[in-house]
């Protein structure tokens, strides 16, 4: 059946002043994986903002015992600097002086493996988002093929009326 102007116009009307009516044709028209969308891309944003807030608290950590790291090696230099004076005198004391720092370089090493880790699974976790937008696109794909599918079914049935109204 061809809607006639004055009907498309009175069913857009009822679409646009009746909230249960458009909703009724919303939940006719969209599967509802459709229509919790809306919700679960803002729980997904929400969860997403609060990893990267808490790996921006990590990082804000890690930098701020970086500097301390950097202030006691410059500290440590200073120090270095008075002993290397009276070498003969102080020479096992700067030996074991050398041992700490290398256990410190050490941990140092062990926290950058640490942030690679880390980094790894944020680029793992932006890998599942960006395979996750890739299904809602594939969804969106699906979706227009159903409307595409939709409005070859109504054009069967225009046909279908063209016909009863030829006879």
């Amino acid at each position: 059946m061809v809607m006639d102007a004055a009907t498309r116009s009175a069913f857009l009307r009822a679409l646009d002043e009746d909230p249960e009516f458009h909703q009724a044709v919303r939940q006719r028209l969209l599967s509802e994986e459709l229509l919790s969308l809306p919700q679960r891309l803002t729980s997904f944003v929400e969860a997403t903002e609060r990893r990267l807030g808490s790996l921006d608290a990590t990082l804000t950590e890690f930098v701020n015992e970086q500097r301390e790291f950097n202030r006691q090696t410059l500290e440590h230099q200073r120090r270095t600097d008075d002993h290397q004076r009276n070498t003969d005198r102080w020479f096992n004391r700067i030996d074991d002086r050398f041992t700490q720092v290398d256990d410190r370089l050490n941990r140092i090493d062990d926290r950058f493996t640490q942030v690679d880790d880390r980094f790894n699974q944020i680029d793992d976790r932006f890998t599942q988002v960006d395979d996750r937008f890739n299904q809602i696109d594939d969804r969106f794909t699906q979706v227009d093929d159903r409307f595409n599918q939709i409005d070859d079914r109504f054009t069967q049935v225009d046909d279908r009326f063209n016909q009863i109204d030829d006879r």
